[in-house]
């Protein structure tokens, strides 16, 4: 495994898995990805961790292991950034979460959210704007250099959100 800033990261099943959290941060960014590529958040992860009170999975999370939160029980709001529901079992987060706690997910994702468990257990769920989009700014007519939320180069960007002089950008 590797430790990249309070995360702990390692290797389950060939899979880059999120292992545990050493930090003290009580409004939780989770990594946008781990080395370029995606990641689950590991069984028991943060488990009893009483600090964290606001938590955002950013899109490249595709799963979420059995207890990842639980006894985590002052978590006021889960901001979740994936247009669709990432897997995981009921027991993720503790009741109190389930019944205390603001899911904030994309605009126009509610019914699918509602659909998939874990996720419909939120008696609180509201649809928000993650995008954070600022305008495409051009020096000289040229476009600067763009890249894609893998951080991967792209020269002829089709619709989507890239990332331009480190914003995120619609274009």
């Amino acid at each position: 495994g590797s430790i990249e800033g309070d995360y702990i990261f390692g290797k389950l099943n060939n899979v880059n898995t999120l292992v545990g959290y050493l930090g003290s941060e009580t409004e939780l960014t989770l990594p946008a990805d781990y080395k370029g590529e995606s990641y689950v958040i590991g069984e028991s992860a943060f488990e009893g961790n009483n600090t964290i009170t606001s938590i955002t999975i950013p899109n490249c999370v595709t799963s979420i292991g059995e207890s990842a939160f639980a006894n985590c029980d002052n978590i006021t709001d889960i901001k979740v950034m994936a247009e669709k529901p990432i897997r995981g079992n009921t027991n993720i987060f503790a009741d109190a979460v389930y019944d205390n706690a603001t899911l904030y997910i994309p605009n126009g994702t509610k019914s699918l959210y509602e659909k998939r468990e874990p996720w419909n257990l939120f008696f609180d769920i509201a649809e928000t704007d993650f995008t954070g989009i600022d305008d495409i700014e051009a020096e000289n007519g040229n476009v600067k250099a763009i890249y894609d939320l893998q951080g991967r180069r792209i020269e002829n960007p089709t619709n989507g959100i890239y990332i331009i002089n480190g914003k995120k950008v619609f274009v």
